[in-house]
C-alpha cells in the first residue's frame, strides 16, 4: 500500500508517560476519538510510537470522502484509490460499523467486491457508496450485510440477490439514486425491510413505484421521491396524487421532485388533512407558469396544513443577470395563466400551522407572488420566511413586494430574510 504522508515503521516521537494521558485511556475510548477525525489523521497517529502504530487498525467507521480524493489527487496517486482501500480494509482489525465511500474516478469491480466482501463479515451497519463515475457493479455480498441499519447507493447496479434473501431484518434508511437491480425491482427490496424509517428514491430509471407498497412500511416517516415515480401510469390528476398520498398519514416528512410533473384538475379541488402528522413538506423543481400543477401545491399545503416546515424550489428558469432595468421584471411575469387562491375557498379550512417557509429562486411571476399572499395570510403562528432571488437585479422589485405583502401577513411576529447572493435584506418581525 502506498504510504500515506505522517506515517513511518519507526518511531519519530517520544511521547513520556506522565504527558501521554491519551494513550492511558481505555482502548474502546481511543477507538471512539478517533473515528471522530478524518481517517487520514487517524492512520497518521502510526507516527506517534510504537504503541500508537496499529490504533487506527481498529477504526469503527472509515469515511472515504472528498477530502480522501483530494489529498490523493494531490499526491498524484488518485489511481490508486481502490487499491489502497483494499489494503486499509485487510489491515483493519474488529468491527466496522460504518463504511462510507465517495468515488470521483472509476474503480476496478474487483476492488468493490472485496469491499463488501469484507463488510459483510464485519457486522456492518451504516455503508454509503456514492459514485459520481461511470456506473459500477455492486456484488451480491450485498444482502450478507444483514446487520445493516442504514443503507445508501448511488450510480450502481446490483447484482442479483440469493433465493435466501428475505430483506435486511435492521434497515432503517434507504437511499437509492440511479441504482439498477438486476433481478428485482424496488418494491422488493424496501417491502423486505419492515422496519424501515427512512426512504428516499432519486432515480430517474426507475418506472414506477407503488404507493400501496410504500403504505405497508408501518414505520415510514420520511420519504422522498419523484412524483413522475409514483404510480405513474394511474396518476392523472391531483385528485389522483391527493388519493395516493391520503395513504401515508404517518409521515412526518415528505420530499417531492416536481421535474416535468403534469397533472389535470378536473373541478375545484376540496382539501383535506390527508397527512395530519407531517412536519415538513419540500417541493422542488416547481414549474409556477403550469397552472394545474400549481392547483396541486396549494392542495398539498393544505392537505399537511399541520406542517411546520415548507420549502419550495422554484425549477430552472433563464434570465439574463446583465439586465439592469427593474422595469424588465415584465419578461418573467409572462408565465401563463395565473392561478387565483380565491378558487380554494381556503378561508373554510382553517388556519395553516406553519412557523418557517422557504422558497428558493423567486422570480417574482405572478403565481409566486399569489403563493407567496397566500401563505402570508393563512398563516398566524409564521416566524420566519426566507426568500432566495435567482437574480440580484430582482433585489429592489422583491424588497418593494414584500412590503406589501407584509401588509396581508396573519403573524404580526413573521421576519422576511431576502437573499441575494451574499447580502441580506431582513424585513417584518416583531419590532
Amino acid at each position: 500500500m502506498d504510504q500515506i504522508e505522517g506515517t513511518s515503521n519507526a518511531s519519530t516521537l517520544t511521547l513520556e508517560p506522565e504527558d501521554d494521558l491519551i494513550s492511558t485511556m481505555p482502548e474502546n475510548v481511543i477507538t471512539h476519538i478517533l473515528d471522530r477525525v478524518p481517517i487520514l489523521y487517524a492512520i497518521r497517529t502510526s507516527a506517534l510510537s510504537r504503541q500508537w502504530r496499529f490504533k487506527w487498525t481498529m477504526l469503527s467507521q472509515l469515511e472515504f470522502d472528498e477530502d480522501f480524493n483530494l489529498y490523493l489527487l494531490r499526491k498524484g496517486i488518485e489511481k490508486d484509490f481502490g487499491a489502497i482501500v483494499t489494503q486499509i480494509l485487510f489491515h483493519h482489525i474488529g468491527d466496522i460499523t460504518k463504511f462510507s465511500v465517495t468515488l470521483s474516478i472509476n474503480v476496478a469491480a474487483e476492488y468493490i467486491n472485496d469491499w463488501v466482501m469484507l463488510l459483510s463479515r464485519n457486522r456492518i451497519k451504516d455503508l454509503s457508496f456514492r459514485n459520481s463515475g461511470r456506473l459500477c457493479k455492486f456484488p451480491t455480498h450485498l444482502f450478507a450485510c444483514l446487520e445493516l441499519e442504514h443503507l445508501e447507493l448511488k450510480q450502481c447496479s446490483v447484482s442479483p440477490a440469493p433465493s435466501t434473501f428475505h430483506g435486511f431484518p435492521n434497515l432503517l434508511s434507504l437511499r437509492l439514486d440511479s441504482v439498477v437491480f438486476e433481478s428485482c425491482t424496488y418494491e422488493i427490496l424496501f417491502s423486505r425491510c419492515s422496519l424501515l424509517e427512512m426512504l428516499a428514491l432519486s432515480s430517474r430509471n426507475i418506472d414506477d413505484v407503488k404507493v400501496l407498497e410504500i403504505a405497508k412500511l408501518q414505520n415510514l416517516r420520511v420519504l422522498r421521491l419523484r412524483l413522475l415515480n409514483l404510480d405513474y401510469r394511474a396518476i392523472i390528476t391531483s385528485f389522483d396524487v391527493l388519493q395516493r398520498m391520503s395513504l401515508l398519514s404517518k409521515l412526518h416528512e415528505l420530499n417531492l421532485d416536481l421535474l416535468n410533473c403534469r397533472v389535470f384538475v378536473k373541478e375545484k379541488e376540496r382539501f383535506k388533512t390527508l397527512l395530519p402528522c407531517l412536519k415538513a413538506l419540500l417541493l422542488n423543481d416547481m414549474d409556477f407558469s403550469c397552472a394545474n400543477l400549481l392547483s396541486l401545491v396549494y392542495a398539498l399545503i393544505y392537505a399537511s396544513r399541520n406542517a411546520r416546515t415548507l420549502k419550495i424550489t422554484v425549477g430552472p428558469v433563464v434570465i439574463n443577470d446583465e439586465a439592469e432595468d427593474a422595469n424588465d421584471i415584465d419578461e418573467v411575469d409572462d408565465v401563463g395563466d395565473a392561478y387565483d387562491m380565491a378558487d380554494t375557498d381556503r378561508h373554510k379550512m382553517g388556519p395553516l400551522q406553519l412557523r418557517e417557509v422557504t422558497i428558493d429562486h423567486v422570480t417574482c411571476s405572478e403565481n409566486e407572488v399569489l403563493l407567496l399572499k397566500s401563505l402570508l395570510s393563512s398563516s398566524p403562528y409564521l416566524k420566519k420566511m426566507k426568500i432566495v432571488a435567482l437574480t440580484s437585479r430582482l433585489r429592489g422589485e422583491i424588497i418593494k413586494l414584500f412590503k406589501k405583502l407584509l401588509n396581508h401577513r396573519a403573524s404580526p411576529l413573521v421576519e422576511v430574510r431576502i437573499f441575494y447572493k451574499r447580502e441580506v435584506v431582513i424585513l417584518g418581525g416583531g419590532t
